[in-house]
């Protein structure tokens, strides 16, 4: 798979976007991180040995939604709750059902991947 031209924090803010987007359809926060990290760990991590992917990724879904989303993003974390912020803003403007929108995150993600 080819590396992602976008940046480390907007391909996480996809990834826990769409963790996100599972756990309001029900799944169990472990459930949707181990989802999403089974189809895009090559695209969140590229080139990296992250030793448990899923876990990681649900600790960056935690770490973002407990970020305040500043006004101008400064951090690499504000980074990331900026983007995580719009991504689930257009999946709700879009009228995406929970499941929908974690799809249509993955697929983004996979298709600039």
């Amino acid at each position: 798979m080819p590396t992602s031209r976008l940046s480390h924090e907007f391909r996480q803010a996809i990834a826990a976007a769409a963790a996100s987007r599972l756990v309001a359809a029900g799944y169990e926060a472990a459930k949707a991180a181990d989802a999403v990290a089974r189809r895009l760990e090559g695209v969140v991590f590229p080139g990296l040995e992250v030793p448990n992917p899923a876990t990681t990724i649900e600790e960056i879904r935690v770490a973002i939604e407990g970020t305040t989303a500043p006004a101008q993003p400064l951090t690499p974390l504000e980074i990331a709750r900026f983007h995580f912020d719009k991504c689930l803003a257009h999946c709700d403007e879009a009228g995406h059902a929970p499941e929908h929108a974690a799809e249509v995150l993955m697929l983004a993600l996979l298709e600039t991947g």
